[in-house]
């Protein structure tokens, strides 16, 4: 565990230079004091939000405390930092401090790559994990008690009320149910474009394929059979958090060079134009057969 959070921390110092992140590079004269990173997280400052989160995931100066971390990348995501949001999945995905889950980790993931930064980079990175090591942290000072420098004028902070939530509309099933079928359909009228359009810019392919790579290996298999049948059973439709939608489903697919039956779960968001599909995935039911597809 303790290399996996040190793997961690490098990955967010690496990400902190990618294309679409701001650099978080901090001179030494001008390391803050835990003191003074508690102040400007609690005044609302977003960089100082996700440097605490990381001093609690490491434990270094302070006690270690993962659900205090989860809570102040939570703090500093909600403002926008993808490296927070890259956090978050990461916890999620490894189980870090909480239970593993699936669908928040596909949600942070989706926000992070949303800001601008690149996911599949972010995946990329954390295959360095097991070759780089962390150099260590160096501890934050306690300011001189003498002579200090002078504080630098602060503009004051204009306290504005917060705003009440906006309710989520409510979920028309229906409506997400006629999505999936028209899925299916595409894909038994072998309809390359129209069944890659219900796919959003944001979904990331299985195994992290590069999309065009993924989108060519979809028309070949869509178009090659000389017919194909996908049925659906036993749909079933949940909402979840930030306006996704989990389907999960038994799916049948017969064609004359390959079929299956698999229990497939598919993430879903309203994006402009409708519904799309940002992951996908899927485990085998018996009684697959295969003719050489």
């Amino acid at each position: 565990m303790r290399n996996l959070l040190r793997g961690i921390l490098l990955l967010t110092l690496l990400l902190s230079l990618s294309p679409g992140l701001q650099a978080r590079m901090v001179l030494p004269e001008e390391t803050p004091t835990l003191e003074r990173l508690r102040k400007w997280a609690s005044a609302g400052d977003i960089r100082s939000q996700h440097d605490l989160a990381v001093l609690h995931l490491e434990g270094r100066g302070l006690k270690q405390d993962y659900e205090m971390a989860r809570r102040m990348f939570e703090k500093a995501a909600s403002g926008g930092d993808a490296l927070s949001m890259f956090s978050l999945g990461e916890m999620y995905t490894r189980g870090i401090g909480v239970t593993p889950d699936y669908e928040q980790a596909t949600i942070w993931f989706t926000r992070a790559a949303e800001t601008g930064a690149n996911l599949s980079d972010f995946r990329l990175k954390t295959l360095y994990y097991s070759n780089l090591v962390l150099p260590e942290r160096i501890e934050p000072q306690p300011a001189p008690p003498r002579q200090p420098p002078a504080p630098t004028p602060v503009p004051a902070r204009e306290e504005k009320p917060a705003e009440p939530p906006r309710a989520q509309a409510p979920l028309r099933q229906e409506e997400v149910r006629d999505f999936v079928k028209s899925w299916a359909a595409a894909w038994s009228s072998r309809d390359p474009e129209a069944y890659l359009s219900l796919y959003s810019p944001a979904f990331v392919p299985r195994d992290r394929v590069p999309r065009e790579n993924w989108e060519a290996l979809r028309k070949s298999r869509i178009l090659n059979p000389s017919w194909i049948r996908v049925e659906l059973e036993d749909v079933r439709i949940r909402p979840l958090e930030h306006g996704w939608v989990r389907v999960d489903f038994r799916q049948s697919y017969r064609s004359p060079l390959y079929s299956d039956r698999v229990r497939k779960t598919l993430m879903l968001r309203k994006e402009q134009g409708g519904w799309r599909i940002l992951a996908e995935r899927a485990t085998a039911l018996p009684s697959s057969t295969s003719n050489g597809g």
